[in-house]
């Protein structure tokens, strides 16, 4: 669908889930602080979007984030959702309806950990990767949780860069042999210098 009068055009970010015969990921927008001037926005929001026809066309749902951009949600089952939403931090915020409505959302990470993945283990958990942005330990860290997003363990380290190099965005899938391999970029990191993905192949501890 056409943005509105004001807002850049939606902007999609995160997985596609198939869930209930119907296709659910979000997009995000910003509101330009004068289009007749520059592109410059001064503030965003994610939605909600789903697709009942196999991604050929899709419907605008609800907010997700009043106030956030780069939003991944995950199905929990039984309709409900939680999406991890970047503001300053990490925020989760929760939907009990199907993505008809989602509370206010509680921060997750401290400032600047952001653009976070949701992954469920074979062990029923929760796993959360994000970028650190934060100086003297930027890199990337996951975290779990076992009470389907209530709390969440200390954070362990995935990767490092260098200096204030750019980083983050990682992405995480779990092997059948369980090992889980988080991809992720950055600028300049312990392993190379330059422009790169990588990829961490860990395990996860109870």
């Amino acid at each position: 669908p056409r943005a509105e009068a004001g807002w850049t055009e939606y902007i999609p970010f995160g997985d596609i889930w198939h869930v209930g015969g119907v296709l659910h990921t979000s997009c995000y927008q910003g509101q330009y602080k004068d289009p007749t001037k520059s592109f410059h926005t001064k503030g965003w929001r994610s939605w909600h979007f789903t697709s009942d026809d196999d991604g050929r066309t899709w419907k605008r749902g609800s907010i997700i984030g009043p106030r956030h951009n780069e939003t991944d949600i995950f199905p929990l089952g039984k309709r409900a959702w939680l999406a991890a939403a970047r503001l300053d931090k990490m925020y989760l915020i929760r939907s009990e309806d199907n993505g008809a409505s989602w509370d206010e959302g509680t921060p997750v990470t401290t400032r600047n950990e952001i653009n976070g993945h949701l992954l469920r283990l074979k062990d029923g958990r929760l796993l959360l990767s994000y970028g650190v942005r934060v100086p003297k330990r930027r890199g990337v860290c996951a975290k779990w949780s076992s009470d389907e997003g209530k709390t969440w363990s200390e954070p362990v380290r995935l990767s490092d860069s260098v200096g204030n190099a750019d980083c983050g965005y990682p992405s995480s899938v779990q092997l059948k042999n369980g090992n889980i391999v988080t991809a992720w970029y950055s600028k300049q990191s312990t392993e190379h210098d330059g422009y790169h993905m990588g990829v961490t192949v860990w395990k996860s501890k109870r």
